[in-house]
C-alpha cells in the first residue's frame, strides 16, 4: 500500500475551508467522503439529512467554538480532521429495519477508528496526530452516553477516569459538542449538557 506525503495538501485545504466555507474540494481530496452523500440517517436523531450534510454542520459548529480558535495549529488539525472523518464508517455500517424503517449504524465509531488509521497513514499524517484523531473517533459517542447507567455496565466515574489516559478529554468533549450542534434533533440540549459535564 503506497504512502503519500499529503500533509501539506491537507493543511492547505483546511485553511481554504476556514476562509471560504467550501467543503466540496474535500470530496476530491478524500474520495471516501463521497459515500457519505448517499448514506441516510435516522430522522429522529438527524433531521438535517444525510451523513455528508451532518459532517459539514459538525465542522462548522466546531469552527465556531472559542476553544478551537484558541488551540494550537496541531490541535486545530486534530480537531478539524476528527470532525471531518468521525462518521467515515457509517456507509458500511448502515442498517435499515425492513419493518420500522429505523436507521442505525452500529459500531461505526470503532470501525471508523480502523478505517481512518489506514487512511491517515496512507496520506502521510504523522503518528502522534493520526493516533489522536483515531482515538477520539473511536469513542466520539461516549460523552453522549457516559452518564447513562446502561453504557456497557461502565459507570460514569470509570469512563471519566479511563479516557484521559487515552486522549485529551477536552478534545473529545469539544468534538461531542460540535457533533450535537451539527444536527437537528429533539434531545440536542440534553446531550450537550452531558458533554459539558465531562469536560469540567
Amino acid at each position: 500500500m503506497e504512502v503519500n506525503n499529503e500533509l501539506p495538501i491537507i493543511k492547505k485545504q483546511i485553511a481554504s475551508t476556514l476562509a471560504t466555507d467550501d467543503f466540496s474540494p474535500w470530496l476530491t481530496c478524500i474520495p471516501e467522503l463521497n459515500d457519505l452523500i448517499i448514506t441516510p440517517q435516522d430522522p429522529s436523531h438527524h433531521g438535517e439529512g444525510n451523513v455528508w450534510v451532518h459532517t459539514q454542520m459538525v465542522v462548522r459548529a466546531l469552527l465556531a467554538e472559542e476553544e478551537f480558535t484558541n488551540s494550537t495549529q496541531d490541535e486545530q488539525f486534530v480537531l478539524f480532521m476528527t470532525a471531518l472523518l468521525h462518521d467515515i464508517a457509517e456507509p458500511e455500517t448502515t442498517i435499515i429495519d425492513e419493518n420500522t424503517g429505523k436507521i442505525t449504524q452500529p459500531r461505526h465509531s470503532k470501525k471508523g477508528e480502523i478505517r481512518n488509521r489506514i487512511l491517515l497513514w496512507r496520506m502521510g499524517v504523522p503518528f502522534d496526530l493520526r493516533e489522536q484523531i483515531c482515538r477520539i473517533i473511536s469513542v466520539h459517542q461516549v460523552p453522549s452516553f457516559a452518564l447513562s447507567d446502561t453504557h456497557r455496565n461502565r459507570s460514569p466515574e470509570y469512563l471519566i477516569h479511563r479516557l484521559p489516559w487515552q486522549l485529551p478529554i477536552w478534545m473529545l468533549c469539544l468534538q461531542a459538542k460540535a457533533d450535537m450542534k451539527g444536527r437537528i434533533c429533539a434531545d440536542k440540549k440534553e446531550h450537550s449538557m452531558k458533554s459539558n459535564y465531562l469536560s469540567n
